[in-house]
């Protein structure tokens, strides 16, 4: 699943997805975060996307800096359920290149 959520607390929208373990590393997150940040400049006229990934999970992060993002700090990321809570790495991808 992935999808773009409205962050009250950043004032933007931020980008997240999970994937099953038997399909990691296959591309299947490069892919479809890639088409949800067309959607989100193209049809929702975003001028920046926010994302955070829990710090130990490296791989989301490398998908998210090939995909341009860049850190800006380091914080806390909760689960969607808020039952639990990670060391994060934020991020942002500015619309600047009309994409």
């Amino acid at each position: 699943s992935g999808g773009l959520l409205y962050s009250e607390h950043e004032q933007m929208y931020e980008i997240g997805y999970n994937l099953n373990k038997s399909y990691w590393n296959k591309g299947l997150v490069t892919e479809a975060t890639k088409a949800i940040i067309g959607f989100g400049f193209t049809h929702l006229h975003l001028k920046s996307i926010y994302a955070t990934y829990a710090k130990d999970n490296t791989a989301s992060g490398r998908v998210l800096e090939k995909l341009g993002f860049r850190v800006t700090g380091e914080g806390e990321y909760y689960s969607f359920d808020h039952t639990r809570s990670f060391q994060s790495i934020e991020l942002i991808l500015n619309n600047t290149d009309n994409r």
